[in-house]
């Protein structure tokens, strides 16, 4: 049994809410990934009052989002992972925020304003992704790692004294020095075999047709659940994950001990690699998944919380990938259209 029954109503659920108070109702330590990407500072207008992104300035954008970050972490499991997705924007590219939506799209509402703080000048790049960064490790998380999201396909800019945009940050950040970190869920291929993930990530931008315009990618979400979240799942009873139990394979340890004699053993194999190292099939393998706790309990889907859930894409992945979810979301026209793409949509990869 749970030792908290009363979540078990509300996973794999939507939650039709403003952030900070629904994250008030959960319980502590208890989500094992949180996936997210917030409304960016003065760039869209939701049609709600008291949102987040319509702040006069930065820093109160800034002092917003940490405490609804704050509340996150408190929900957080110890050995949690939060993955934050902020883009940056320049002071006075807008008189007025654009309204989001399907049908909204594009369009202004009159009296949202975008107004130039007394700090910045116009046209300043206005630093919120590294202005957030900083705030939240003043407020207690660990800020393990900033990764570049670039995007091959970045929205076309008229300027002509700088470069395009076409990347976004996406902070790692945890709770706790030591945290559930798969890394070789992610492993990704080079000339050898395989390496470590590196923190350029090249995806494609995209949306969910006719919903919400800014919706991540899905590519961009799959690599987040696969590190923070187990895989194999979690101990019913108490939620630690499950680790990964790897071992080297054969073809692995041959080539790097002693049986690889570089040019005759080339010649024998055909492998081709890089540094004087042949290329392997596969260098490590899983041989199966470790249990962290002494329960007597069943194993159990991970948790990924999204608590700007927009059109459900993290949701959505986390079900096709065998995790649970738990998302909030303050428009509940948005929360319509995730629960119908949940339902509905095949996942395309």
């Amino acid at each position: 049994m749970s030792p908290f029954p009363m979540v078990q109503s509300i996973k794999n659920q939507i939650i039709n809410g403003d952030a900070l108070e629904v994250l008030k109702t959960l319980p502590s330590d208890y989500v094992h990934c949180i996936i997210t990407s917030p409304p960016y500072w003065g760039l869209r207008d939701y049609g709600k009052e008291d949102q987040l992104g319509l702040e006069s300035n930065p820093n109160d954008y800034v002092d917003k989002l940490t405490a609804i970050l704050s509340e996150s972490k408190r929900v957080l499991r110890p050995d949690g992972t939060l993955w934050l997705n902020i883009g940056d924007s320049y002071a006075g590219n807008m008189s007025r925020a654009s309204q989001g939506g399907r049908a909204g799209f594009g369009t202004k509402r009159e009296g949202v304003f975008k107004r130039i703080p007394e700090t910045l000048k116009a046209k300043d790049l206005v630093g919120i992704p590294w202005r957030v960064a900083f705030a939240l490790q003043s407020d207690g998380w660990y800020l393990r790692q900033d990764i570049i999201w670039h995007k091959p396909n970045p929205i076309p800019e008229s300027v002509k004294d700088r470069c395009t945009k076409s990347h976004e940050h996406v902070f790692l950040l945890t709770k706790s020095p030591k945290y559930y970190f798969d890394h070789y869920a992610i492993r990704e291929k080079d000339e050898v075999g395989s390496r470590n993930k590196r923190d350029v990530w090249s995806i494609a931008g995209g949306n969910y047709g006719g919903a919400h315009f800014a919706a991540f990618p899905q590519n961009l979400i799959i690599p987040c659940i696969f590190a923070g979240s187990s895989e194999h799942g979690c101990c019913a009873l108490c939620g630690n994950p499950y680790t990964r139990d790897v071992e080297m394979t054969e073809e692995y340890k041959r080539v790097r001990g002693e049986g690889w004699k570089g040019k005759d053993d080339f010649k024998e194999t055909g492998m081709r690699g890089v540094g004087g190292m042949p290329e392997v099939s596969e260098m490590y393998r899983t041989v199966g998944w470790k249990k962290n706790c002494e329960c007597d309990a069943d194993v159990s889907p991970c948790i990924v919380m999204d608590i700007f859930m927009g059109s459900g894409t993290t949701a959505f992945v986390s079900k096709r990938l065998g995790r649970r979810y738990l998302g909030i979301e303050l428009n509940e026209e948005y929360v319509e259209i995730a629960n119908n793409r949940l339902t509905q949509e095949e996942l395309f990869i």
